[in-house]
Order: structure tokens, then C-alpha cells, then sequence
């Protein structure tokens, strides 16, 4: 008489793990909250790039397609994003992949703002990314708040 397991448990290190559990019916792709408020979203990423005019980092050139709303702090780290109208910007569509992928350059241009950030500094943080949108249109990128160090001695 031979024992046999209906599922198979696989073991990594001391720790067992087991399968997934069955779903009688799939994952919803989007839930009831963000069906609700998806015309809310549509319209405050409309009203952003239209206030815009043009891409927000268009002095570094290599713009391509058309503008698109851009949140400075991710939808991720802060909750409702796209309808807090401080924190949409439009950039063109090649910029906003730029921005993904360069996080420390897109900080430094005003174009992005970490979830620490945020939390510690509060709106203040809109009114520091927008000091640092307009250096670079002067053509001289500044260096954030958050990100300078300051000498104890010179106080």
C-alpha cells in the first residue's frame, strides 16, 4: 500500500510551500473603486495636458507623440493620484518613458517625486518639483531639497 498526495508540496529551505489555491472564478482586471472613478481619472489627465500646452521636458529635445498625463508621485505611493491636480504634469510619450527610466535625472528636473519624499514634505513638495521644472526651462537643472546635504557648522 503506497502513499500518494493528492498535490505535490514543494519544500525551499525549512519553509513548505504550497500551491495556489483554485479561484471558482478569475481575478477581476479592475476593481468597482477604480471603475467608478475611471471618467474622473480621464478628465483630470485632459485637463493637465491641455494645461501643459507642450511637453514639460522639452528643453532636453527627443520629443515623440503626443502629451500624456504624467503623476510626479506614482498612483502606487499615493492614493487617488491622477485626481490631485498638482501632481499631473504632460509630458510627451517618449519623455514618459524616459522618466520611468531614469527616476534620479527625472527628480533632479522636477519631474518626479519619491513617496519618502512626499511624505515628509507634503504639498510642499508640488511647489519643490515645480521650482525645479522652471530651473530647467532657465536652462540650469537644479539639485532638490531632499537631495542636498547640509554642513552642520554652517547651520
Amino acid at each position: 500500500m503506497g502513499l500518494t498526495l493528492a498535490r505535490p508540496v514543494y519544500t525551499i529551505g525549512r519553509m513548505k510551500r504550497s500551491p495556489q489555491p483554485k479561484r471558482k472564478k478569475p481575478l477581476q482586471r479592475e476593481s468597482s473603486r477604480r471603475r467608478a472613478q475611471r471618467a474622473a481619472r480621464q478628465q483630470a489627465g485632459a485637463a493637465a495636458v491641455q494645461a501643459s500646452g507642450a511637453c514639460q521636458l522639452y528643453r532636453l529635445g527627443g520629443c515623440g507623440g503626443g502629451l500624456v498625463p504624467h503623476e510626479l508621485v506614482k498612483q502606487s505611493a499615493l492614493r487617488d493620484a491622477r485626481l490631485v491636480e498638482r501632481n499631473v504634469i504632460g509630458v510627451c510619450w517618449v519623455h514618459n518613458g524616459w522618466i520611468e527610466d531614469h527616476p534620479r535625472d527625472a527628480q533632479r528636473y522636477g519631474v518626479s517625486i519619491p513617496r519618502w519624499v512626499y511624505d515628509t514634505m507634503g504639498p510642499a513638495a508640488f511647489d519643490e518639483a515645480a521650482r525645479l521644472r522652471l530651473m530647467l526651462l532657465s536652462g540650469h537643472p537644479g539639485v532638490p531639497s531632499w537631495e542636498q546635504t547640509q554642513d552642520p557648522e554652517e547651520g
